[in-house]
């Protein structure tokens, strides 16, 4: 008969798991589906630091030696180049967020189905001895949780990680001196 105590302790024991043996529920068409969530990820954290380095670019072109002529068709060759960028960041984060919500619903789900085959293989005797109502409802909300961190959560954490990095790169390619100093 398996006591209340045992079960807490493989509910901690499914909670302390990481994302790796987590994740590795997932078969080969959801974990291709996680890697190009990834890619697309980091990607999209790589355009917002190119949209600041292209508007300081544009600023750039404000200058009094210039004909306006050549301003004006510079100033239009980069607002092209942003609105292409800004509609390839949103195609990015839309495949990137869809990616992970998709992934972490079928990690959700294929948890969601491994325990409950884990509770019909019990024994008789073990639904007399423990609270069989509360168990179902624990589990439940816990995997809600972990769908929610392996879908929505851990798409912001990629996209912020690269994000975050993508920016340090910008800073120092722009002014190696300034970033120097301010990361020290």
């Amino acid at each position: 008969m398996v006591s209340q105590k045992t079960l807490s302790n493989c509910v901690e024991k499914i909670r302390m798991r990481g994302l790796s043996e987590i994740y590795g529920v997932a078969d080969s068409k959801h974990g291709l589906v996680l890697f190009i969530s990834v890619v697309t990820s980091v990607l999209a954290g790589l355009a917002y630091p190119l949209f600041f380095h292209l508007s300081s670019h544009a600023l750039n072109e404000f200058s009094p030696l210039l004909p306006i002529e050549e301003i004006a068709e510079n100033l239009r060759t980069v607002a092209i180049i942003l609105f292409v960028l800004a509609a390839a960041s949103w195609v990015l984060c839309t495949i990137f967020v869809c990616g992970f919500d998709s992934v972490g619903r079928f990690v959700s789900n294929t948890l969601r189905i491994r325990f409950l085959n884990s509770l019909l293989r019990q024994e008789i005797s073990w639904f007399d001895g423990n609270v069989t109502s509360k168990l179902p409802f624990e589990v439940s909300s816990d995997l809600a949780v972990i769908e929610n961190g392996l879908g929505t959560k851990m798409a912001n954490v990629a996209f912020h990680v690269s994000l975050f990095l993508a920016s340090i790169v910008m800073a120092y390619v722009n002014g190696f001196i300034l970033a120097a100093v301010v990361t020290a």
